[in-house]
């Protein structure tokens, strides 16, 4: 499964895989709002495509040929320029609501919103009543990940202006990242009425629509917009996400390349290609590839600072490897750890704190651990290297993964002794652990959930005994399952699950039995090497390849598939 974005054609691109909504620079970089005055950008947008910049200049607040050069500036792309321009010019224009706008939407380019806000609403209170300044004011906003207030701004801006293109299609994509699809694809719906022959309004539809699970129906849209414009990147890359959803993996990568051959730099293209590959189990070739999630405009990590040359293969020095991502991706690749200690002089890791213990019982004694918090003093490595990029030297057959798979970390025997004394004592019980729940943000994260009292009841009997391996606060719906069905899942005080790995490794070590949905639970058990069933939704991570039930990251754990899209009831009805 890979990215999607809502994007226009000519920035970079947010994918939709994995991972998190829509970029939000999408609509910064519209300068179609530029211009102040309602009746000019209403005529506009009559004939022009959604982010075009309005050719209607006269009347302006300001010198025309001097804010013409600003606009140039800022639709050639050199935004820092157009700051200073527009600066200098609202010394003696300090009230021009042109140049204000102008101002505010390159800093928002530059990914200033404060500034950004601050600008626009210094126009409002000269012109309260200015639509594209309040659908500037919501890209702001959603720029930096408020996306009530960005809503609450675009719909000022349509109540204001009511046939706004711009505002209605921001508006959808707003409501999109908020998972409020039908709302979205009403105001697109209403976009294309006022501006039927929109390719870009088109493709946001289909992403719209892939991102609520409704596939042939996106693809009808991304290939509408095809026919209006047949190069608009977003469209082929968006494709290419919905046919890799459906399965359709040859369809997707042509959807990829098509993508590339228009523009050879496009990262979300690649990037998107790199997951499709290494689902494909095409290693050799994906693993170089994913080297570009540190070219997406937003990746959930930040490459480390410093002077210290990259790592290769060969170099026997000493390495720096640090964790990248969420918790279950710095278990996943702690895996390589071995491979690459012996692959060095001395090893330094740097990883989230609660991984350390863990980390320090199962792999050698004489590896450094920092936590991820800590700056790493460039004098101790010679080289250094991000978890996620070693498997392009250690993972590039399937049968490299086997070692590994067995399981690499080591719980607590002791703790581990204690807690299964304490929820067994001297019954005859199977003690199963149950983890139902993901507070993700990627892509999707939320069709992996599934509720508590269907997994309890689906595997209650009368020699089980539930153990809750969930992290947060679950004791609510613990206690509805208690009232509903009558059944206990018992919870360990002294373990807070999601600040204490080191014990809940003990806890899962604990366990007969892991049922869990893909989350860190099924990569700390699969690690610990214990027999685990995950449950996955329909479209899932690409980590857990096409193999119908078995994992090549982790031999102990048996994969359970949806073959219908939010159907756990066939998947729960493999167990019986």
């Amino acid at each position: 499964m890979t990215s999607l974005k809502n994007e226009p054609v000519s920035k970079k691109k947010k994918s939709l895989k994995a991972r998190k909504p829509a970029n939000a620079e999408a609509a910064d970089r519209k300068p179609s709002d530029m211009f102040s005055t309602n009746d000019r950008a209403n005529k506009a947008n009559k004939n022009k495509e959604v982010g075009r910049p309005s050719s209607k200049l006269a009347n302006l607040e300001s010198p025309t040929e001097e804010l013409k050069a600003l606009v140039t500036l800022y639709k050639s792309g050199k935004f820092e320029d157009a700051v200073a321009g527009a600066e200098a010019m609202l010394a003696v224009f300090p009230n021009s609501s042109d140049i204000l706008n102008l101002l505010g939407t390159a800093n928002s380019v530059l990914h200033r919103y404060d500034l950004a806000i601050e600008t626009y609403r210094r126009i409002l209170k000269i012109d309260p009543k200015n639509a594209p300044v309040y659908n500037n004011m919501g890209n702001a906003f959603r720029g930096k990940g408020d996306l009530e207030t960005a809503i609450d701004c675009y719909q000022k801006a349509l109540k204001i202006n009511p046939s706004d293109v711009n505002s209605h299609n921001n508006l959808g994509v707003a409501l999109t990242e908020v998972e409020n699809f039908d709302d979205a694809l009403k105001y697109l719906w209403k976009s294309l009425k006022i501006q039927p022959g929109n390719a870009n309004t088109h493709c946001k539809i289909g992403t719209t629509l892939v991102k609520k699970g409704e596939l042939d129906q996106a693809i009808q849209s991304f290939e509408k917009a095809l026919e209006i414009d047949p190069n608009l990147l977003e469209a082929h890359n968006n494709m290419g996400v919905a046919f890799d959803s459906k399965g359709a993996l040859k369809a997707a990568i042509a959807s990829y390349d098509k993508t590339i051959a228009i523009d050879p730099l496009n990262v979300t293209a690649h990037f998107d290609k790199a997951l499709l590959l290494l689902n494909l189990q095409d290693f050799k070739a994906g693993w170089p590839m994913y080297e570009y999630r540190w070219k997406k405009s937003k990746f959930n990590s930040v490459p480390i600072v410093t002077s210290r040359p990259k790592w290769r293969l060969g170099d026997q020095n000493r390495v720096l490897v640090w964790g990248e991502q969420g918790l279950g991706d710095e278990v996943m690749f702690a895996s390589l750890i071995p491979d690459l200690y012996a692959a060095c002089s001395h090893l330094i890791i740097r990883a989230d704190k609660r991984l350390i213990p863990i980390f320090k019982r199962s792999f050698p004694a004489d590896i450094e651990y920092y936590t991820n918090a800590e700056t790493v003093s460039e004098k101790s490595h010679d080289a250094h290297i991000a978890a996620g990029s070693l498997p392009k030297y250690f993972r590039q057959t399937l049968a490299s993964y086997e070692k590994a798979a067995q399981g690499y970390l080591s719980a607590d025997k002791a703790k581990t002794a204690v807690l299964r004394d304490k929820l067994l004592g001297d019954e005859d019980e199977i003690l199963i652990g149950l983890s139902w729940h993901s507070t993700s943000n990627r892509m999707f994260a939320q069709k992996r959930r599934i509720p508590l009292g269907q997994l309890a009841t689906m595997f209650h009997a009368t020699n089980v005994k539930f153990v809750s391996l969930q992290y947060g606060n679950v004791t609510a719906e613990i206690n509805q399952v208690k009232k509903e069905h009558g059944i206990d899942v018992a919870q360990v005080a002294e373990i807070d699950n999601f600040h204490d790995i080191d014990g809940l490794a003990a806890l899962i070590s604990a366990c007969d039995r892991i049922i869990s949905i893909d989350n860190v639970t099924v990569h700390l058990a699969g690690a610990l090497g214990k027999a685990t069933d995950a449950l996955l939704p329909r479209v899932n991570s690409w980590r857990w390849g096409l193999d119908p039930n078995n994992s090549y990251w982790y031999r102990s754990v048996r994969l359970r598939r949806q073959t219908e899209r939010e159907d756990w009831g066939e998947v729960l009805a493999q167990f019986s």
